[in-house]
């Protein structure tokens, strides 16, 4: 499952996963089930991001997406770091976000 369907399908306050190459956007909403946008939890995901080394940018009408646009001379290594660095800020937000997911 590529990285896109999985961060969608565990953690219910993303609302949609969108990039095209290795562009990352997520939208970030409330857990409502109408994809209210959320800015403030997109703001807590990229402070948490750069306390841990990873640049990102809030974008969107509203402030709700993140984003992530890394250089194209990046790694694939540097790119898997990435990823762990996203998964640790998201888990942090939702702790609970695999029983979320089941109910």
């Amino acid at each position: 499952m590529c990285i896109r369907d999985r961060l969608k399908q565990k953690y219910d306050f993303i609302g949609d996963v969108r990039g095209v190459g290795m562009m990352l956007a997520l939208e970030i909403v409330k857990p409502d089930g109408k994809k209210t946008p959320d800015p403030e939890t997109a703001m807590k995901i990229l402070n948490s991001a750069l306390q841990a080394g990873l640049l990102g940018y809030m974008a969107g009408p509203d402030g709700q997406v993140v984003r992530f646009i890394p250089p194209l001379i990046v790694t694939e290594q540097e790119i898997n770091h990435a990823v762990e660095i996203l998964e640790v800020c998201l888990h942090k937000i939702n702790p609970n976000e695999d029983q979320n997911r089941s109910r």
